[in-house]
């Protein structure tokens, strides 16, 4: 597939107090910027347009009109390979995090919102469009702070995307796989072909002797704990 780049730059002799009105507003966009061919709004928010969310089209060069859903921070929205390709990434250096369940995903939406830091969800085996995204984030500065299922597939996809994606290890120790075996009630035989775990060979260690395997949904507790804020993680 093509890599395109929806870039838009305006140049406003305005002071910044109108530019700030214009862009406030995104239901006045179709008036001045002729790529934004509609504006719906999806929910309302508050008074303080706190929780609004748009529905924005934009049409190109490109024979289809393309959708843009906005809302506030602290949602989880999904992105498309498509979406990411077709609208240019460009992300600030910043921590962030990377899970595997959605679970822990939704839990830190709801419990932080727009307080959590980063949070990047692979949905088990992390897709084309995972790694687009990654590779936009460590080009613009960002560190990538990884966690999974503590078992052999989820250690597998561990090692692959630190290896593939420079990411660092979160709370995928082997201290942090005894923690929370000794802490999980309703546990799960592991079971499959052991894999490398080269950031810390003894975790393989552990989850051979303990023969457990240790969901992510399990600990949770632990890792929303990380979230609120940007401070590094374990």
């Amino acid at each position: 597939m093509a890599e395109y780049h929806f870039v838009s730059i305006w140049q406003i002799q305005a002071p910044i107090e109108r530019v700030w009105e214009e862009i406030y507003h995104a239901e006045r966009w179709p008036s001045w910027w002729n790529h934004v061919v509609g504006v719906d709004e999806l929910e309302p928010g508050a008074a303080d347009r706190v929780g609004k969310h748009l529905r924005l089209l934009f049409r190109t060069r490109l024979p289809y009109t393309m959708a843009h859903r906005g809302g506030p921070a602290g949602h989880a929205v999904l992105r498309t390979l498509q979406q990411l390709v077709e609208l240019e990434v460009i992300v600030r250096p910043l921590l962030v995090y990377v899970c595997e369940n959605p679970a822990v995903l939704r839990r830190a939406a709801a419990e932080l919102g727009a307080g959590s830091a980063p949070l990047v969800c692979t949905e088990g085996q992390p897709s084309t469009a995972f790694h687009h995204l990654a590779v936009a984030l460590k080009r613009g500065g960002g560190e990538l702070r990884y966690h999974g299922d503590f078992d052999w597939p989820g250690v597998a996809i561990a090692g692959s995307v630190m290896r593939r994606r420079g990411a660092r290890p979160w709370r995928m120790s082997a201290a942090d796989c005894i923690a929370g075996v000794r802490a999980d009630v309703d546990y799960a035989r592991l079971t499959g072909t052991p894999q490398p775990t080269p950031w810390d060979p003894e975790l393989g260690e552990v989850m051979t002797a303990t023969g457990r395997a240790l969901y992510e949904e399990s600990v949770a507790d632990a890792l929303i704990a990380d979230l609120p804020g940007h401070g590094l993680a374990h």
